[in-house]
């Protein structure tokens, strides 16, 4: 861990700490490169009520393109609405 990066808590570091050593076990290709972490304030979240379904596709064709492609974000106060498609979150 870099400790130069923003002070964490406790409790960020523990669970920064879990995901490096699941990555780990799991001997997956991220482990021992450099990545960026985020931590989410979770007590101004919300849950969704099911899962979005990606019904994002390629302007030339029908195939299923990935949502996020380019970067995309989307504002956190369309989720509360409990969208059902991600054509709905572009709009």
């Amino acid at each position: 861990m870099h400790e130069e990066a923003t002070q964490v808590s406790p409790a960020q570091r523990r669970r920064l700490e879990d995901g490096i050593a699941t990555l780990r076990d799991q001997n997956a290709d991220r482990y021992g490169s450099e990545q960026k972490v985020l931590f989410l304030d979770l007590e101004r979240g919300f849950t969704l009520e099911q899962p979005v379904q990606n019904d994002k596709t390629a302007s030339e064709s029908d195939r299923t393109v990935a949502f996020v492609q380019g970067h995309r974000y989307v504002s956190a106060s369309a989720l509360p609405d409990n969208p059902t498609t991600t054509s709905v979150l572009e709009a």
